[in-house]
Formats: structure tokens, sequence, C-alpha cells
């Protein structure tokens, strides 16, 4: 391999390596989009479960809708997941 060619190479090498850059910042940035939206909708989650009980404990015993096993005792997937 004479000197131009390895120049050549590490030239295409440079710009292989500046487009990997740019792809990974771009994924970063989406990545984090994706996180901030999920925290968003883990709070807003969080304020329906909520209000869904204070809803709850406001109607009387007898029409009050039964809740599934895994919320009744305060257990979700997400929950049980975390811990």
């Amino acid at each position: 391999m004479d000197k131009r060619d390895l120049y050549d190479s590490f030239g295409e090498m440079e710009q292989q390596m500046q487009q990997m850059l740019d792809k990974m910042a771009k994924l970063r940035a989406d990545m984090t989009t994706v996180l901030e939206k999920n925290a968003e909708l883990v709070i807003e989650n969080e304020h329906l479960r909520e209000h869904m009980v204070e809803i709850e404990n406001e109607l009387p015993k007898k029409k009050r809708l039964a809740r599934p096993r895994s919320q009744s005792h305060g257990k979700t997937w997400k929950n049980s997941m975390m811990r």
C-alpha cells in the first residue's frame, strides 16, 4: 500500500467515523426525547391512579367497581418490575 492509498484510507475512515458520531448524537437525542416522554407518562399515570382512588372512595360501597386483583393490593406490573 503506497502513501496515497494509506492517506485515502484514513480519509474514508475519518468520514465514516464522523457519520457514525452524527448518528450516535441523533440516537442520543431521540433516546432523551423518549425517556422524557416516558417520565411524563409515568407521572400522568400516577396522577390518574390517584384520581381513580379518590373517585372510588367517594362512591357508595354498592357502586364501587371491582378492581383487578393485581391493583387491589397496591401492586402493579410496573411496581413489581421495579422492585
